[in-house]
């Protein structure tokens, strides 16, 4: 029994071997080793589960966050009254306000942790 002979289209003959580099390489293993690639990384994605972000995970991470930025503020704040950048009043209204903004970041952490 004679074996057929392959049928491949004009153009992605001329496509294979007119262009640079393609030419050089042996088209049936090329593919087939894109082929088994592309089935790794199909197999390989499906095997990995998807980890959904835990919303409290999120949210206590958000307030921590949200505690350091107040705390640096509180920090400026205070550097620049004492480098006489801000006066008094602005300051005592500014820190109070911090003030306030950190008191309830650190409650609503607090519910986290009980």
């Amino acid at each position: 029994m004679g074996s057929l002979p392959a049928f491949h289209p004009e153009w992605l003959i001329r496509f294979w071997f007119g262009t640079p580099g393609l030419n050089r390489l042996d088209p049936h293993l090329t593919l087939a080793l894109l082929t088994l690639a592309l089935l790794f990384l199909y197999m390989k994605k499906r095997r990995t589960p998807e980890i959904t972000p835990d919303p409290d995970e999120e949210r206590f991470k958000h307030l921590l966050a949200k505690q350091r930025i107040i705390e640096r503020q509180l920090d400026e704040l205070r550097d620049s009254h004492e480098q006489k950048q801000i006066g008094d009043e602005l300051y005592w209204a500014k820190r109070n306000e911090f003030q306030k903004h950190l008191e309830r970041t650190r409650q609503e952490l607090r519910q986290f942790t009980l």
